[in-house]
């Protein structure tokens, strides 16, 4: 009987020194990890395929039919392999806390290179995420914007003869816009105004949306915007191969797009190749997505087949919007298409 109280008087601290410890959550034992390889994908899905496979036609036409499509495949490997790597780092053996669960990317670095390491790595990661933030921001208003535009011409000139004309013309002309903003950068004058509501609109959904608690509540979200960014992609595609069969003829060359030189030749294709890597990593949120995964089989097993999937279907959809839009569109000098 004392020895079992001596047990309990050792078992106190140790429990006490576990609950503060940096490494253990408190909510730890009421978290209900239901998810699968499926929610899993349609996380990823969600977070990769977003505003960059605008851009991809552009890319390509900069790399041309041989740079472009081996970029492609050469980041999804790169990828693929960081995606494999971090997923092994979810689960960790601490030598005194035991097993510890790093939810969150910065929660790993923490563990395998110190406070210093995540204090460093955390600015830089939500500095990355309010940069993006501005850029989805930016792109969803002008967006909207342009799509309200054709709505409501098209609507206008529903009974007239020249109402294909007129549709026609106002895509030219948000094409031209995407162009003007593209080289002249957002500050310039290349339209009327009006994003500022759309941008408020924006941000009232995206503070809704932020009450989600976590990965864990919003599965149905996920496999919703999978649905949307499949959707949108496959009008991107439906567009590029309507264009090439009218067209009657494959455009571009292996060396993309000429140049008046070799300076601007190399900025260019440097451009090209950011915004191709810029379009595949979901780092920063690979170890919460992998947090919602139930067990067994092991949470970094499921991920990894999650990951190999997903990033396979999105290459898939990227080698088909950047390659058929190159292909169709060559001659408008391939512009960013829905965005600029």
């Amino acid at each position: 009987m004392e020895g079992g109280g001596g047990g309990d008087g050792q078992t106190q601290p140790l429990l006490e020194k576990l609950s503060n410890s940096p490494y253990c959550s408190s909510d730890e034992q009421i978290v209900k990890r239901t998810g699968t390889a499926w929610t899993a994908a349609a996380h990823i899905i969600t977070a990769v395929i977003g505003s960059g496979v605008l851009s991809l036609a552009w890319s390509v036409a900069q790399l041309g039919w041989l740079g472009g499509p081996a970029a492609m495949v050469f980041f999804a490997g790169v990828t693929t392999i960081q995606s494999s790597l971090l997923a092994d780092c979810y689960i960790s053996h601490h030598p005194e806390h035991g097993v510890v669960r790093n939810r969150s990317y910065v929660d790993a670095v923490r563990f395998y290179l110190g406070e210093k390491s995540q204090w460093f790595c955390g600015f830089f990661l939500n500095f990355s995420l309010f940069g993006g933030c501005v850029v989805y921001t930016l792109t969803s208003a002008t967006s909207m914007r342009q799509a309200l535009d054709a709505v409501s011409s098209s609507t206008l000139n529903n009974h007239n003869n020249q109402k294909t004309d007129h549709h026609l013309v106002v895509i030219q002309s948000a094409i031209q816009k995407a162009n003007c903003y593209h080289w002249k950068g957002h500050d310039a004058p290349c339209s009327v105004g009006g994003d500022g509501y759309y941008m408020l609109a924006f941000g009232l959904v995206q503070v809704v949306l932020s009450q989600i608690p976590g990965f864990h509540d919003m599965a149905w979200l996920s496999i919703f915007s999978a649905a949307m960014s499949f959707s949108y992609s496959l009008i991107g595609f439906g567009l590029g191969v309507a264009k090439v069969i009218a067209n009657g003829v494959v455009e571009g060359g292996i060396g993309g797009i000429a140049m008046v030189s070799a300076t601007q030749k190399a900025w260019r294709v440097s451009q090209a190749l950011g915004d191709i890597a810029f379009a595949y990593p979901y780092s920063s949120v690979l170890l919460e997505i992998e947090d919602t995964l139930r067990s067994p089989p092991p949470e970094n097993e499921t991920m990894k087949t999650a990951s190999r999937a997903s990033i396979l279907i999105t290459t898939f959809f990227y080698l088909c919007c950047g390659c058929f839009g190159y292909a169709a569109f060559m001659r408008s000098r391939c512009s960013r298409w829905w965005s600029g």
